[in-house]
């Protein structure tokens, strides 16, 4: 009994030894495609990242092109209050010196343009209590 026994563990043991010879190699090569695939995940994260940045300067490049456009229409708007107030100024002066030449020769003068109607003060909101006196 003891030989069977005996006999038996030798042939594990003979059994054993090349397959831990063929499992270390096995290993190496497992060990080997993790790496491989180690690094192919950081190149796959590299990849993320770079479309990740595309698509970011793509929104920046078009906020960029509201705000260049937002500032040509107000460069533009400005451009035409500054016209609007010269033409303005201009007919009040140009108004005013006819003015003073038709006094001069004893007409009176024509009213101006520039001069529209006087504003109307809104009337008072019905419910508004009136504003505290001041003693």
């Amino acid at each position: 009994m003891w030989a069977t026994r005996g006999a038996l563990g030798l042939c594990l043991l003979a059994v054993a030894l090349p397959a831990a010879a063929v499992s270390k190699a096995e290993l190496e090569k497992r060990i080997e495609q993790l790496e491989r695939r180690l690094d192919s995940r950081g190149l796959v994260d590299l990849m993320e990242q770079v479309t990740a940045l595309q698509r970011e300067v793509a929104q920046l490049r078009g906020d960029v092109e509201v705000q260049a456009h937002a500032m040509e229409s107000l460069q533009k708007r400005q451009r035409e209050l500054y016209l609007d107030i010269d033409r303005r100024l201009h007919r009040l002066e140009t108004g005013g010196e006819q003015g003073a030449a038709a006094a001069s020769a004893g007409t009176p003068a024509p009213p101006s343009a520039a001069a529209g109607p006087a504003p109307v003060s809104p009337p008072p909101a019905a419910g508004r209590a009136a504003a505290p006196s001041v003693a």
